[in-house]
């Protein structure tokens, strides 16, 4: 686990590195003793995955790392620390997106128990805080984790809306961040705005409706409830006293624009640039998936190996770029003549995979030799280019002996080559074998 630990001390360092080493979760540790190198360090390194940082820095204090970060490293968890024991500053690191809060005297006692908390999705903060918060506070809420006014909470940057946690669960309060992004005025709060109209994520409804957890993190939850609006958000949920009644606090940050970025990398890294279909490494994924689930429910599931014929001679014959447009066309006529829920993956080359779903065999048979001969059709001309393409295809069906995938593409395989044996441009299946 990449480690980044932010500390002026560097026997306290040294410490805590060393306490880290004990546990066998692999840290891999970088130190940093300013505000500034630790940020560089950040900027530098995408896959920081834990960060333990200093509320006081020699050049600044640590809750502006903790804002920085949150917008380029989703999934990297933060922990602030202080020298103080501050209810107040354990508020402050959670509103501005930290995962928990550890004072300096607690670090030797209460660091193992820390990480396996942040890593469970839960803010941390040690007992002994948490006793004090719930003593300071005269309607004694339990299973609160702090004692939180709105002065804390005025200012924060990012979106902040606290509900009743009673029968009713009534909007009670937000903030400016939290009026933007709703469009309400906190001066005319819905008086039917309760928050099972708010929370989409189940999860999430299971924490609040759990009267044993105090705390519950969000890396990425998909919204369309606030303003009406498409948004990624990552919420920190705590149960706090908020003037005096029991109450559910949702820290919100926009991540709508990393996330997307995100989505946009990963579909790159699943998909083949040239045609937009599936590679390999996306068809994998998505078949398996489709395999677990014929299993699951006992349904037909068809696998069909295509190679375009003779497509090694219209390269020579008329280049790569021709070649290109011949592929870029076949998988068009492909996701034309086929359905929404198969998948279609170019392995490469001229060679493609088609999963079928959910469909009697000789009914897929029938359906890929109709597709056959519609590309017999669209390849015969391709850029006022006679050309007379045609296509060989391999299919075959889930048995109950296949331990995986390949078990599939080598049978389908196998029969492409049949196909291809016995004069091309047709379907072979092992229907009735």
């Amino acid at each position: 686990m990449k480690t980044l630990i932010v500390d002026d001390h560097e026997m306290f360092r040294m410490g805590l590195g060393a306490l880290l080493g004990q546990m066998s979760m692999g840290f891999d540790i970088h130190e940093e003793g300013t505000l500034e190198g630790g940020m560089e360090y950040v900027r530098t390194h995408s896959d920081i995955e834990l960060i333990l940082v200093d509320f006081n820095l020699p050049d600044g204090n640590g809750l502006q790392l903790v804002r920085e970060l949150k917008d380029t490293h989703l999934h990297c968890r933060v922990i602030l620390m202080s020298g103080h024991e501050s209810q107040d500053l354990a508020v402050e690191a959670l509103v501005a997106g930290a995962n928990g809060f550890l004072p300096k005297s607690y670090a030797s006692s209460e660091v193992k128990s820390a990480l396996s908390k942040i890593v469970e999705g839960e803010f941390f903060v040690p007992e002994k805080l948490r006793s004090a918060a719930r003593a300071d506070t005269s309607s004694m809420v339990a299973g609160s984790l702090l004692s939180v006014g709105a002065n804390v909470l005025d200012n924060a940057i990012d979106p902040v809306v606290i509900f009743e946690n009673g029968d009713r669960k009534k909007l009670e309060y937000l903030n400016s961040a939290a009026e933007k992004l709703l469009n309400i005025s906190k001066d005319n709060i819905p008086i039917y705005f309760d928050m099972d109209d708010f929370i989409e994520h189940k999860p999430l409804i299971d924490f609040i409706n759990d009267e044993t957890r105090s705390s519950y993190m969000v890396e990425a939850a998909h919204s369309r409830a606030l303003a009406k609006r498409n948004l990624w958000l990552s919420v920190s949920c705590s149960k706090i006293d908020f003037l005096g009644s029991p109450s559910v606090m949702l820290y919100l940050r926009d991540i709508t624009k990393l996330k997307n970025r995100e989505l946009e990398l990963e579909k790159a890294s699943n998909t083949d640039p040239l045609t937009n279909l599936l590679n390999r490494r996306g068809f994998d994924v998505r078949a398996q998936e489709e395999l677990e689930k014929a299993r699951k429910y006992n349904t037909p599931l068809a696998l069909a190996m295509c190679d375009l014929d003779f497509f090694k001679k219209l390269n020579d014959t008329y280049g790569h770029d021709f070649g290109d447009e011949v592929l870029r066309q076949f998988s068009e006529t492909c996701e034309e003549s086929l359905r929404d829920q198969d998948l279609v993956a170019r392995f490469g080359g001229e060679e493609f995979v088609i999963l079928l779903v959910d469909t009697p065999m000789v009914a897929v048979v029938a359906l890929l030799d109709r597709f056959r001969a519609s590309w017999q059709s669209v390849g015969n001309i391709i850029k006022d280019q006679k050309c007379q393409s045609t296509v060989s295809i391999g299919v075959t069906q889930l048995k109950a002996s296949d331990l995986d995938l390949n078990a599939l593409l080598k049978r389908a395989d196998d029969l492409l080559y049949l196909g291809k044996e016995s004069g091309r441009n047709n379907v072979s299946s092992d229907v009735g074998s």
